[in-house]
């Protein structure tokens, strides 16, 4: 997945209200491939008013807030927000979707 996104040039960057500790942790227990920020005090979230959700994080060891990210993509170029997936789901399928939305620019 990480190898035809680079072929095509995108940067791919996650999201997340999880703390930066728990989000390196996460990374490196699945090998996720790509780096993610963390938006722990909601400041981007607050202003651009995302979708979220409350979950009670302590349940599956904390790192974070409990007002959780709904899942979402975005394509960002030139600065702005260009396109966005919403919502993502099923979320296995999203990999897929947004390749094949990129070669059809091409």
């Amino acid at each position: 997945m990480r190898a035809e996104f680079d072929a095509m040039g995108a940067q791919v960057i996650g999201l997340s209200t999880q703390t930066t500790e728990y989000q390196q942790e996460f990374v490196e227990r699945i090998h996720f491939p790509f780096p993610i920020l963390s938006d722990a005090d909601l400041v981007l979230v607050r202003t651009m008013r995302l979708s979220t959700f409350e979950f009670d994080v302590a349940v599956v060891g904390g790192g974070g807030p409990n007002t959780l990210l709904k899942r979402m993509s975005w394509y960002i170029e030139g600065g702005a927000i260009r396109k966005v997936w919403y919502p993502v789901f099923p979320p296995d399928k999203n990999a897929d979707i947004v390749p094949a939305w990129l070669r059809s620019r091409e």
